[in-house]
């Protein structure tokens, strides 16, 4: 049922945290914004498993308050693209979870497996091996190379 939320001056739908699981998230100034997001993925993840949920039950927090929020997501459209990340998370977790999976790559990557800022590189080459746990010998190696426009 649609309700006024007078706090915030929305339309927006009743339930809420009275019936859900309600998380935020914030990047500070100076943080790593795509970080974040593929950490809060993984614990959203986490949730929809242990809680049994359809990846249809994560909305936005506007979908109950009418807050324009997440607000980051929203403006630039990265929501589906969130949903994604969220997607692959459960799959992994379900059906990945007795292999490792390592990434390497050039000086022009970082730890996390992102192109450096500032990089002059035209093309980094990175690649990923996976082991099976409890096994030391390689179950699949692949590499790649990626142009930098």
């Amino acid at each position: 049922n649609l309700w006024f939320c007078e706090s915030h001056g929305y339309n927006a739908t009743q339930g809420g945290n009275a019936n859900a699981i309600g998380i935020e998230s914030a990047v500070n100034s100076g943080s790593d914004y795509l970080l974040t997001c593929r950490i809060f993925a993984k614990l959203v993840a986490e949730l929809v498993i242990k809680h049994d949920l359809s990846l249809y039950r994560v909305v936005q927090h506007n979908t109950t308050s009418g807050k324009d929020c997440p607000n980051a997501m929203r403006a630039t459209d990265f929501w589906y693209t969130f949903k994604d990340m969220i997607s692959l998370e459960v799959f992994a977790k379900q059906n990945l979870s007795q292999f490792d999976f390592e990434w390497t790559g050039s000086g022009d990557i970082d730890n996390t497996g992102r192109i450096k800022l500032g990089t002059t590189a035209t093309e980094v080459s990175y690649s990923v091996s996976v082991t099976k746990q409890g096994q030391s010998s390689l179950f699949f190696g692949k590499s790649y190379t990626t142009k930098i426009n």
